[in-house]
């Protein structure tokens, strides 16, 4: 079974070990934007 993107996103990043707040800093992203991008009501943007 294929991973949606916010599973493979939320995977990811628990594989780094990194918090929301490290990512966010990292990808210039807000903390916000990248927790709804992981959650399960997130449209899918893969398709």
């Amino acid at each position: 079974m294929e991973l949606s993107i916010q599973e493979r996103l939320k995977n990811l990043r628990g594989e780094r070990r990194l918090t929301l707040e490290q990512l966010a800093e990292q990808t210039h992203l807000s903390k916000s934007a990248l927790g709804s991008y992981e959650a399960a009501d997130f449209k899918d943007i893969s398709k």
